[in-house]
């Protein structure tokens, strides 16, 4: 690959395109098509004076705000047990600390009209009192498999009494899933369920799991396709269709005495966003995110739930999550472009090819949610920031031409995030820091990167169907600041000029700091540098 680099950063400078508006009669995408991940809430409680022992609400204010002038509608984020809780299988409620969220939930989605995505992953297994328990508690997540070798015992052993045990103290609560689960996995469907009990129809969409085909970042490991196709089913089946025959009040109260509430089947439970990459012990020399993704729908437990008239011949699925980052696509360990925006044109086949393994098993139906894309950009580095703005605008243009089989497309994310550790800058904006909290407790906004501009503009415009060549980056002339407490002023949308042809690329820059939205033009030759590298375990 290296050799190839004089050329590749020749051809890089000699040719460039402008991206144009929408042919005529091509369609512009849907407001659902834009979303986005945001900050976890249960990170902002209790970083406010104001709101002592509360969610900090204006913090979530300003977030909202700044995502909406931005046109998002799709919003992220992470339900989660707080570190240190005992698992508690007759008050599943115990341990999720529900007002961390409600505020936004109840008040900040509803004013702007965000459609929540929940994402309810390994953070939900979770009990300190268990003695094989790691760090908060936290439950190894291959213990959602039936026993393995390495298996702690009684940890991976599955049940065999299919029906709850009778009376007012029932010795294994969890039975009410049916046979074949593992204590994780009743104690991940239990706080599922008291999640969405409360909520209600509020989450349109709940995210089964986290890159499960590798979730231990580096080691490469998964969980295993029949056993993630249990838990799918199992929350799919009593979600849409109700519990065993009991009236136990440790069920939810919407689905006891075998009730389905009115509002499950508006619901989306969609399988969490696949990596890229391989699974690495899920099968005998490991497994390709496609062949992952076909194992589960040939799982026992899926063809079990199709096969059965009740369900009406469908899988236990309403969409299947992906992560398409192009560098993992790519692989290559020698790349001379770390960043992966060279290989964007490696998306669309992929898309189309996990598509391809939904529509084999007869579930074409259904469609793929992008939960996560999105590169790094330094805000205070003009050519890296400029990069993560052409790489937007080029990933979402790309994953559009594949919208007959892609719902929505999320980037990540909102803020950059451990900013004084890492500097984890994949954020469309830079948020004032705080003193004792990781931001200001107003959530005001310090530089709002050309990646934000650059989702406003297609969000607002339409996305630019862009030529099939595509180029790194072209430069963005933006604001160089250096950490202040002195927030940006919001931006608003604005409509964008129809651009012209010309011998170099053109980009709209970021506004100075005394106006409100991205007016002034730049034309620079594009240099294809970068210092940011990109990785699903850096995000």
């Amino acid at each position: 690959m290296r050799r190839f680099a004089p050329l590749f950063l020749f051809l890089l400078c000699l040719l460039s395109f402008t991206p144009s508006r929408p042919a005529v009669g091509a369609p512009q995408q849907p407001p659902d098509f834009m979303g986005m991940v945001i900050r976890d809430p249960f990170n902002e409680w209790n970083t406010n004076p104001a709101f002592l022992n509360a969610e900090n609400q204006t913090f979530y204010d300003a977030l909202g705000q700044n995502i909406a002038n931005a046109r998002v509608k799709y919003v992220r984020f992470e339900f989660r047990v707080e570190d240190g809780s005992v698992y508690d299988p007759t008050n599943p409620s115990a341990g999720i600390n529900f007002p961390a969220y409600d505020y936004f939930i109840n008040t900040v989605a509803p004013r702007f009209g965000f459609k929540i995505i929940g994402l309810l992953s390994t953070n939900l297994i979770k009990d300190a009192s268990d003695p094989n328990a790691g760090g908060g508690g936290l439950l190894s997540p291959e213990l959602l498999e039936p026993a393995k070798a390495d298996a702690l015992p009684g940890e991976g052993e599955v049940t065999t009494q299919c029906y709850p045990d009778p009376g007012p103290n029932p010795i294994n609560p969890g039975y009410r899933y049916g046979c074949g689960t593992t204590k994780a996995m009743r104690i991940w469907l239990d706080h599922a369920f008291a999640i969405a009990d409360r909520y209600g129809p509020k989450i349109a969409t709940y995210e089964v799991l986290n890159e499960e085909n590798r979730y231990i970042n580096g080691n490469g490991q998964g969980i295993d396709p029949s056993a993630l196709g249990t838990l799918m089913a199992k929350f799919y089946r009593v979600f849409k269709y109700g519990t065993a025959p009991v009236s136990s009040q440790i069920i939810p109260p919407s689905w006891r005495n075998q009730q389905v509430p009115g509002w499950a089947s508006q619901i989306n439970l969609i399988l969490g966003g696949l990596q890229a990459g391989r699974c690495d012990d899920c099968a005998p020399g490991g497994t390709t995110d496609e062949q992952y993704l076909d194992a589960v729908y040939k799982s026992a437990p899926f063809q079990g739930f199709k096969s059965t008239p009740t369900y009406g011949g469908v899988y236990p699925v309403d969409g299947v999550g992906y992560h398409p980052y192009p560098m993992e696509i790519h692989l290559n360990p020698e790349s001379n472009e770390p960043t992966g925006i060279a290989y964007i044109p490696l998306m669309g086949p992929r898309i189309e090819g996990i598509a391809g393994v939904m529509a084999a098993n007869g579930d074409g139906a259904h469609k793929l949610w992008i939960t996560e894309i999105g590169d790094r950009g330094d805000p205070n580095d003009a050519q890296d920031a400029a990069r993560q703005a052409q790489f937007l605008r080029m990933a979402y243009s790309a994953l559009w031409q594949e919208h007959a089989v892609v719902q929505t497309v999320l980037w990540f994310k909102y803020e950059d995030f451990d900013v004084v550790h890492n500097d984890e800058n994949w954020g469309v904006v830079r948020l004032v820091p705080g003193t004792t909290t990781e931001y200001a407790p107003s959530g005001a906004v310090q530089i709002y990167k050309p990646s934000y501009y650059a989702y406003m503009d297609m969000a607002t415009n339409g996305i630019p169907k862009f030529s099939t060549l595509y180029l790194p980056y072209v430069p963005h002339q933006v604001v160089v600041t250096t950490p202040s407490p002195t927030p940006s002023p919001m931006p608003t949308a604005t409509t964008r000029p129809t651009p012209t042809m010309t011998s170099v690329p053109t980009a709209t820059t970021r506004p100075p700091t005394t106006t409100s939205a991205p007016t002034p033009t730049t034309t620079m030759t594009a240099t294809p540098t970068s210092t940011s590298t990109g990785g699903a375990g850096q995000r």
